[in-house]
């Protein structure tokens, strides 16, 4: 009687890994938009160009903690509920302070608080600038897409190459300009020393 071979399993196979795919950067939350904003301020020429006064480091921090403190105390419009233990600050970003009369409740309670905070009104104005909408300067979309900015190293830099390319731009208009004004003054003299050799030659 021929004995039965039962087959051998086949070979195990490792487990396949799940792939996962890099994660695109999310929109900062009001928290991380504040400090970037801290970070432009104390930066860069902008200070000066959206009307924040000369503040100290310190009174610029100041102002911040204020608006924060009072984007958490104020009511969250309906569908902007905070999970257990979480500030409100560091849950939702833009669409919170870009929710309907939201943002202006955050500032009157800013400036009602105790204790008077230089600069704070112009810090809250020009923090508002970075996402109102309707007409704004260019330098207020400058300061909108590096307060807003996913990445905020990377927007940075951006803006650096932005502002050199402007500058080489810039650079060769001028020389372009002074080399057209440079054969226009020789073509001028060339035309008056002809003139001066006619009248020379008539006498």
């Amino acid at each position: 009687m021929s004995s039965l071979v039962e087959p051998s399993p086949p070979p195990s196979q490792p487990p396949s890994m799940p792939c996962r795919l890099p994660l695109a950067p999310s929109p900062p939350c009001v928290a991380d938009a504040v400090k970037n904003f801290l970070a432009v301020l104390l930066a860069s020429e902008l200070t000066v160009t959206v009307g924040v006064p000369q503040l100290s480091p310190l009174q610029l921090q100041a102002c911040a903690h204020a608006l924060l403190q009072a984007v958490n105390a104020v009511p969250s419009p309906e569908g902007f509920r905070a999970p257990d233990g979480m500030k409100v600050t560091r849950a939702f970003g833009l669409s919170l302070l870009s929710a309907p009369g939201h943002w202006e409740a955050v500032v009157s309670t800013s400036l009602r608080r105790e204790g008077a905070i230089e600069g704070l009104g112009c810090f809250l104005h020009a923090f508002g600038r970075s996402f109102v909408d309707g007409v704004v300067e260019p330098h207020e979309v400058e300061l909108g897409e590096l307060v807003w900015a996913a990445d905020f190293s990377v927007a940075l830099h951006e803006r650096g190459s932005r502002r050199r390319v402007r500058a080489q731009e810039h650079a060769g208009s001028a020389r372009a300009a002074a080399a057209a004004s440079g054969r226009s003054t020789e073509h001028a003299h060339d035309e008056l020393r002809h003139l001066v050799q006619a009248q020379l030659g008539a006498h």
